[in-house]
């Protein structure tokens, strides 16, 4: 029997700081009686007395609950605990780096709830914002503008959401509905968000973007933890494809390699190769933090748009080698 309608779960680690200023927002929600799970990925120090100060200089409806995980998980597993922790009737996923406009939980909620009785579900994602105070890393900035143009996309109608949209930082969903597919696949470390958004989409849900539930976006990643997303989803491309090759997915993403510009292309067909990509790649992010600097974004978002591709290109066919060498040894 649920007590709540809604819970938020907020999966962190080691960033007690961003997760404060992310508690805070909440606490200035539009609506209140929302319950906040905080799940500690086993941070070097756990975070209890971070939430616990919050909860003292702020008032909210429901206190916040930490669930500390015995050992560190990934986000996957820390986002099941959290909603294995709760009995509410619905779940918001928020990321910990995030401060939300003071009607995000009221926007999601509406929207989910507007399902009438025999329709599918309705899942719920809002957009990243670049905060105004922000003061990114030539990289960091590359990220907040390639989410800026996804839903830029989105609100002129160039596209409509599908699974593809699905991110759990800013999102929300029926427990029910989460429970009855399953979860996160904990697996996956890597575009967790992604295989669980291909299960809801086979699931029948209907994906639903909200302009206005915005989460204004403070992320710090270092550029070693940059240059490792492209390898990490092009591996998890080839794992998707694998596990649920109904999706075409794999083709799906070779055809828009294939459809890239001419510039991308053709540093491609020059620079493949592991040591002349990871020499190119240096050189742009070089270059890009010398152009940041001197405030040439345009020039920026160029030079790291081609080590993105560049080091997903590569890894993608490096993932896609290793999955059929596997397939002849187990043949």
């Amino acid at each position: 029997m649920t007590t709540r309608l809604c819970d938020v779960v907020i999966a962190t680690k080691n960033r007690p700081e961003p997760l404060q200023r992310c508690l805070r927002s909440l606490a200035r929600q539009s609506v209140t009686g929302f319950g906040i799970i905080v799940v500690d990925d086993h941070s070097d120090t756990p975070l209890e007395a971070a939430v616990a100060e919050v909860a003292r200089s702020e008032r909210f409806s429901v206190e916040p609950v930490v669930v500390r995980l015995p050992r560190p998980s990934g986000p996957a597993a820390a986002r099941n605990a959290g909603v294995a922790a709760s009995d509410a009737e619905y779940v918001v996923f928020i990321d910990d780096d995030v401060v939300l406009d003071r009607h995000l939980v009221e926007l999601h909620l509406s929207e989910v709830r507007s399902a009438g009785p025999g329709e599918p579900p309705i899942v719920t994602r809002g957009p990243f914002v670049e905060p105004s105070d922000w003061h990114p890393t030539a990289w960091n900035l590359w990220e907040a503008r390639m989410a800026t143009r996804g839903t830029n996309a989105m609100v002129r109608g160039d596209y409509t959401p599908t699974w593809r949209q699905f991110h759990t930082g800013n999102n929300c969903m029926s427990v029910d509905l989460f429970r009855a597919v399953g979860g996160f696949d904990e697996s996956y470390q890597r575009a967790e968000d992604d295989e669980l958004g291909a299960r809801l989409e086979m699931h029948g849900v209907r994906f639903h973007f909200l302009p206005s539930a915005l989460a204004y976006h403070y992320p710090h990643r270092s550029l070693e933890s940059w240059l490792a997303i492209p390898r990490a989803y092009a591996h998890y491309t080839v794992v998707l494809d694998r596990d649920y090759p109904q999706l075409g997915y794999l083709a799906t993403r070779k055809r828009e390699l294939a459809g890239s510009n001419r510039l991308l292309r053709g540093a491609r067909t020059l620079f493949g190769g592991t040591r002349r990509t990871e020499v190119v790649v240096r050189l742009a992010t070089t270059f890009a933090r010398l152009t940041h600097r001197a405030r040439l974004d345009p020039l920026t978002l160029r030079a790291l748009s081609l080590a993105y591709d560049l080091n997903f290109a590569g890894a993608l066919r490096a993932a896609e080698a290793a999955e059929v060498d596997a397939d002849q040894r187990s043949a």
